[in-house]
């Protein structure tokens, strides 16, 4: 029998999570303090303001003439400038055109004709690591199959693949308030 655990919080593929703030691994205290403040808060530190509540997000992402993210949606300029014109540093109609082509990929026949290999790959993975007494959830796992899934999904060139889960970490790490993790994002 195969038993899971987590042995780490540092992935094979790159940056991970490197030295986590508890507000990092466990934010579900700071968004529940953050709804029972208001429906729209001041981050005074970052010069922002949040919407912590489901009502006023759904509202401001039907409203694009108010709350705009063709400039972006980061707090770093160069990296909404890198972003710009793609799904998430977009307005409507062009929003709308890279949604629609987005949702052909993510429709239900088109996941499963690719059900065959996905089941191909998880089986590939799940057999190397069931030789072993124990692996990491994340890096031996997750960063294995997910890239390969996704690449397959968006139909990625082979030769880019193996930057996939790189180029994810960099934008979650440079669409946030400048950081520690922020320089190695850009």
């Amino acid at each position: 029998m195969v038993q899971f655990r987590v042995l780490g919080q540092v992935g094979q593929h790159g940056r991970r999570i490197q030295g986590p703030s508890d507000r990092l691994l466990d934010p579900y205290p700071v968004y529940a303090r953050l709804r029972d403040t208001g429906p729209v808060v001041r981050l005074s530190r970052y010069d922002a303001w949040a919407l912590p509540r489901y009502e006023q997000v759904s509202a401001a992402l039907r409203d694009h003439e108010t709350f705009s993210s063709a400039s972006g949606v980061g707090f770093i300029e160069g990296l909404n400038k890198l972003m710009a014109g793609g799904v998430l540093a977009s307005d409507p109609p062009h929003h709308s055109t890279l949604r629609v082509i987005l949702s052909r990929m993510l429709m239900p026949r088109s996941l499963r004709d690719l059900g065959p290999s996905v089941t191909a790959v998880a089986e590939e993975i799940v057999d190397r690591l069931a030789d072993g007494s124990e692996f990491d959830a994340v890096s031996d796992l997750a960063e294995a199959f997910t890239p390969r899934f996704v690449a397959d999904l968006i139909g990625l060139p082979e030769e880019s693949r193996s930057q996939i889960l790189e180029f994810g970490a960099a934008t979650f790490d440079g669409l946030g308030p400048f950081g520690e993790r922020t320089p190695d994002a850009l």
